[in-house]
């Protein structure tokens, strides 16, 4: 069995001593975990396109603390066989954390995702069935205050643009979320970012190898019987300020209105 293979076979056992060690333990520990397995199976004459994709989600946590890791294990046929030009390698940890939640204040380094509310100010997310995964890796607090919720991050992730260039976004930003009564609550966030284009078969011109923008957004929010109404608002100013001439990228001003109902 190959490296990944023995890893992975043995993520699945840790995970079970962990959740026999916390029934003996005196303080609080407990662990979960996902393993996801799937084997795609090319039935044509092309079976070098024939995939193993497994996935193994574990999270430990002792008192306050939270441990996280995303373990996966990507082998093709034939490994020299990849059409999309995908960077996937064979065997990643592809996600790792530490978190610390109390009653009023969590916080979390290492890997994770965050929306702003709808997501027009800001949205990481990760759709693994199409290998799309804009996690950032930084920190990100939060606070209950009762009248006030409060977010703060700071985080970096990689974009792929094609094979060989690819974008480096480090974003900042923070929100505050305030209920107005029982039925209504407003929100503000503001969102910076400052992405580095780079590209490992051409050189990039310095004009446009760096890019800064900002978003502001605000956000409306109610409750009437069973139906959720709300609404959002986002500003995003950006230029390349490397350019000799400096360009602008535009403002936008999107809305974004949302009715639903809940039997």
């Amino acid at each position: 069995m190959s490296r990944q293979g023995w890893t992975l076979a043995l993520l699945p056992v840790a995970l079970l001593a962990l959740v026999s060690a916390s029934v003996l333990a005196e303080t609080d520990v407990y662990a979960s975990g996902v393993v996801q397995w799937e084997y795609l199976y090319n039935m044509n004459d092309d079976i070098e396109s024939s995939v193993s994709d497994a996935r193994v989600d574990l999270d430990m946590g002792v008192g306050p603390l939270t441990l996280g890791v995303v373990y996966r294990a990507y082998q093709l046929s034939d490994p020299a066989y990849n059409p999309a030009g995908k960077d996937i390698p064979e065997a990643v940890v592809k996600h790792r954390y530490i978190a610390f939640e109390d009653e009023d204040i969590s916080l979390r380094a290492g890997h994770f995702f965050a929306t702003f509310g709808r997501g027009l100010t800001l949205r990481s997310y990760e759709n693994a069935d199409l290998e799309h995964d804009t996690v950032l890796d930084g920190i990100i607090a939060e606070y209950d205050a009762g009248a006030l919720g409060l977010t703060a991050l700071a985080g970096t992730t990689k974009e792929d643009e094609s094979r060989t260039r690819y974008h480096t976004h480090v974003v900042r930003g923070a929100r505050a979320a305030m209920p107005l009564g029982e039925w209504f609550e407003i929100a503000g966030s503001v969102v910076e970012r400052s992405s580095i284009l780079e590209d490992e078969g051409a050189a990039v011109h310095p004009d446009f190898a760096r890019f800064e923008d900002g978003v502001r957004g605000a956000e409306v929010s109610g409750w009437i019987g069973p139906f959720t109404f709300g609404g959002e608002y986002a500003d995003r100013r950006g230029e390349y300020p490397e350019a000799a001439k400096k360009v602008d990228s535009g403002t936008g001003e999107p809305v974004y209105p949302r009715v639903q109902g809940i039997r």
